[in-house]
């Protein structure tokens, strides 16, 4: 009896030290780094500013190392594209923008822009495929990972039928669902699906709504301000004007600034809605 009060207590310690809510990854969101974090206590377990990972995911299975090794690669060629996209935004300004430049010639006057648009293009190609391998890396991770149901009703939706992570594209982001990456629908329009799951992830993803509301509040009065401003500056000589001008240009900036917090802010509190929402899952 003693032997097998033992062996079930290892047993237990064994499940609980791997189950999703100590071990299951997502991802924190910073203005310009993106933050792998584990469990619910938001360990910190991997991360960077160019090129995200995790260590945990480079000793998985096979399944779960090819996409990790694709996202690092294609961060890494996102890394060379940005290099390339700030060494010809600058020769274009240099280009334009010197006093006493040559002659204007259509192969740099129109190949430096095109070229420049052509390599931020490819660069966030890599970057939005980079952080899209991540995450269904991770979400093969955390399918190994037992979890908590929280809700009898939703038994019978299991993790690979029904558990949700983000899909990133290029032209919008959305959610899929399950092993076969069921499309479900946009990012900020599936309320009644997060709060089926509970009070946790029902916050979360209200959280997600209220911020992305707000920076798309934000976006808009950079946008006005700063075509404001330059209506302003060419529409007028006048000093009062022009200083007015430059008040509207640095309100503009300010505004677009909180933005890309709002953005890393509200895509934290989605992934953690989705964390929690998988929870529930068998």
């Amino acid at each position: 009896m003693v032997g097998t009060l033992a062996v079930s207590l290892l047993t237990l310690t064994q499940t609980l030290d791997s189950t999703y809510d100590r071990r299951a990854l997502w991802l924190a969101h910073g203005p310009g780094s993106t933050g792998v974090v584990q469990g619910i206590q938001a360990s910190p377990v991997g991360g960077g500013i160019f090129v995200p990972g995790a260590d945990m995911l480079e000793t998985a299975t096979d399944r779960i190392r090819h996409e990790y090794r694709a996202s690092r690669a294609a961060f890494k060629r996102f890394t060379v594209f940005g290099g390339l996209y700030i060494g010809g935004a600058l020769a274009t300004m240099a280009y334009y923008g010197g006093r006493h430049h040559p002659k204007w010639k259509p192969g740099w006057g129109i190949g430096l822009p095109v070229a420049t648009f052509a390599v931020a293009w490819a660069g966030q190609a890599n970057a939005t495929g980079g952080e899209d391998h991540l995450r269904r890396a991770m979400w093969w991770y955390n399918r190994e990972f037992p979890r908590a149901v929280a809700d009898f009703e939703r038994a019978n939706c299991s993790y690979d039928r029904c558990a949700l992570r983000v899909r990133r594209r290029l032209s919008s982001d959305h959610f899929v669902q399950g092993v076969s990456e069921v499309p479900v629908g946009s990012l900020d329009s599936q309320l009644e699906l997060f709060a089926a799951a509970g009070d946790s992830a029902r916050a979360h993803y209200d959280t997600y709504r209220l911020v992305t509301e707000n920076n798309r509040q934000s976006r808009r009065f950079a946008r006005v301000a700063l075509l404001g401003a330059g209506v302003l500056y060419v529409a007028s000589h006048n000093k009062i004007a022009r200083s007015f001008s430059f008040g509207l240009l640095l309100l503009s900036y300010g505004a677009g600034h909180m933005a890309v917090y709002g953005v890393a802010s509200a895509d934290s509190e989605l992934d953690q809605a989705i964390w929690f929402y998988n929870r529930t899952l068998p």
